[in-house]
Protein backbone atom coordinates (compact mmCIF):
# COMPACT_ATOMS: atom_id res chain seq x y z
CA UNK A 1 0.00 0.00 0.00
CA UNK A 2 1.20 3.50 -0.83
CA UNK A 3 0.51 6.23 1.65
CA UNK A 4 -0.92 9.57 0.57
CA UNK A 5 2.47 11.31 0.88
CA UNK A 6 4.49 8.75 -1.07
CA UNK A 7 6.87 10.26 -3.65
CA UNK A 8 6.00 7.32 -5.92
CA UNK A 9 2.35 8.31 -5.77
CA UNK A 10 3.19 11.92 -6.68
CA UNK A 11 5.29 10.80 -9.64
CA UNK A 12 2.52 8.46 -10.79
CA UNK A 13 0.06 11.37 -10.71
CA UNK A 14 2.54 13.36 -12.79
CA UNK A 15 2.80 10.49 -15.30
CA UNK A 16 -0.99 10.25 -15.59
CA UNK A 17 -1.15 14.03 -15.98
CA UNK A 18 1.33 13.81 -18.86
CA UNK A 19 -0.87 11.14 -20.44
CA UNK A 20 -3.83 13.51 -20.23
CA UNK A 21 -1.82 16.34 -21.80
CA UNK A 22 -0.84 14.17 -24.78
CA UNK A 23 -3.91 15.27 -26.75
CA UNK A 24 -3.06 18.95 -26.21
CA UNK A 25 0.74 19.02 -26.29
CA UNK A 26 1.51 15.88 -28.27
CA UNK A 27 4.80 14.57 -26.95
CA UNK A 28 4.11 14.50 -23.21
CA UNK A 29 3.56 10.75 -23.55
CA UNK A 30 7.36 10.48 -23.71
CA UNK A 31 7.67 12.13 -20.29
CA UNK A 32 5.02 9.77 -18.97
CA UNK A 33 6.93 6.71 -20.22
CA UNK A 34 10.23 7.97 -18.81
CA UNK A 35 8.67 8.62 -15.39
CA UNK A 36 6.98 5.21 -15.34
CA UNK A 37 10.10 3.40 -16.55
CA UNK A 38 12.45 5.04 -14.05
CA UNK A 39 9.97 4.68 -11.19
CA UNK A 40 9.18 1.06 -12.07
CA UNK A 41 12.86 0.09 -11.97
CA UNK A 42 13.20 1.30 -8.38
CA UNK A 43 9.73 0.58 -7.02
CA UNK A 44 9.26 -2.15 -4.45
CA UNK A 45 5.55 -1.67 -3.83
CA UNK A 46 3.48 -3.84 -6.16
CA UNK A 47 0.87 -1.11 -6.52
CA UNK A 48 3.48 1.29 -7.91
CA UNK A 49 4.92 -1.36 -10.22
CA UNK A 50 1.49 -2.21 -11.61
CA UNK A 51 0.75 1.45 -12.34
CA UNK A 52 4.14 1.88 -14.02
CA UNK A 53 3.50 -1.11 -16.29
CA UNK A 54 -0.02 0.14 -17.03
CA UNK A 55 1.29 3.58 -18.03
CA UNK A 56 4.09 2.20 -20.21
CA UNK A 57 1.84 -0.29 -21.99
CA UNK A 58 -0.89 2.30 -22.52
CA UNK A 59 1.50 4.82 -24.04
CA UNK A 60 3.44 2.41 -26.24
CA UNK A 61 0.33 0.69 -27.63
CA UNK A 62 -1.30 4.07 -28.24
CA UNK A 63 1.71 5.43 -30.12
CA UNK A 64 2.02 2.27 -32.23
CA UNK A 65 -1.70 2.45 -33.10
CA UNK A 66 -1.42 6.15 -34.02
CA UNK A 67 1.51 5.40 -36.34
CA UNK A 68 -0.50 2.66 -38.10
CA UNK A 69 -3.63 4.84 -38.30
CA UNK A 70 -1.68 7.80 -39.69
CA UNK A 71 0.02 5.54 -42.23
CA UNK A 72 -3.32 4.20 -43.43
CA UNK A 73 -4.80 7.69 -43.72
CA UNK A 74 -1.78 9.00 -45.64
CA UNK A 75 -1.77 5.93 -47.88
CA UNK A 76 -5.47 6.39 -48.59
CA UNK A 77 -4.95 10.05 -49.43
CA UNK A 78 -2.16 9.29 -51.88
CA UNK A 79 -3.46 6.05 -53.37
CA UNK A 80 -4.07 5.70 -57.08
CA UNK A 81 -7.49 4.24 -56.64
CA UNK A 82 -9.02 4.41 -60.10
CA UNK A 83 -12.58 5.44 -60.79
CA UNK A 84 -14.19 3.80 -57.77
CA UNK A 85 -12.02 5.39 -55.07
CA UNK A 86 -12.24 2.16 -53.07
CA UNK A 87 -8.60 2.09 -51.94
CA UNK A 88 -8.82 5.71 -50.81
CA UNK A 89 -12.06 5.06 -48.97
CA UNK A 90 -10.76 1.93 -47.24
CA UNK A 91 -7.39 3.44 -46.29
CA UNK A 92 -8.82 6.63 -44.86
CA UNK A 93 -11.84 4.89 -43.31
CA UNK A 94 -9.86 2.22 -41.49
CA UNK A 95 -7.27 4.80 -40.40
CA UNK A 96 -9.92 7.10 -38.94
CA UNK A 97 -11.66 4.21 -37.18
CA UNK A 98 -8.35 3.10 -35.63
CA UNK A 99 -7.55 6.68 -34.65
CA UNK A 100 -10.89 7.18 -32.89
CA UNK A 101 -10.92 3.75 -31.23
CA UNK A 102 -7.40 3.98 -29.81
CA UNK A 103 -7.89 7.60 -28.74
CA UNK A 104 -10.93 6.58 -26.68
CA UNK A 105 -9.05 3.51 -25.40
CA UNK A 106 -6.15 5.74 -24.30
CA UNK A 107 -8.49 8.12 -22.47
CA UNK A 108 -10.14 5.13 -20.75
CA UNK A 109 -6.74 3.76 -19.67
CA UNK A 110 -5.72 7.13 -18.23
CA UNK A 111 -8.97 7.65 -16.35
CA UNK A 112 -9.02 4.09 -15.00
CA UNK A 113 -5.43 4.46 -13.83
CA UNK A 114 -6.18 7.73 -12.06
CA UNK A 115 -9.23 6.27 -10.35
CA UNK A 116 -7.30 3.23 -9.14
CA UNK A 117 -4.39 5.43 -8.01
CA UNK A 118 -6.75 7.65 -6.03
CA UNK A 119 -8.13 4.54 -4.29
CA UNK A 120 -4.60 3.11 -3.85
CA UNK A 121 -5.48 0.01 -5.89
CA UNK A 122 -3.10 -1.89 -8.11
CA UNK A 123 -3.73 -2.11 -11.84
CA UNK A 124 -4.43 -5.48 -13.45
CA UNK A 125 -1.31 -7.03 -14.92
CA UNK A 126 -1.58 -9.48 -17.83
CA UNK A 127 -0.38 -13.02 -17.23
CA UNK A 128 3.28 -13.46 -18.07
Amino acid sequence: MMNAQSPHRTLLWLAYGCMALTFILGLTWIVSVVIAWSLGRNATVTTSVSHCRWIMRSNLIFVAAMIVATGLILYGMGAESGPSGLVTLIGIGVGVILFVFFSLWYVYRGIRGMINLSHEKAMPVPAQ
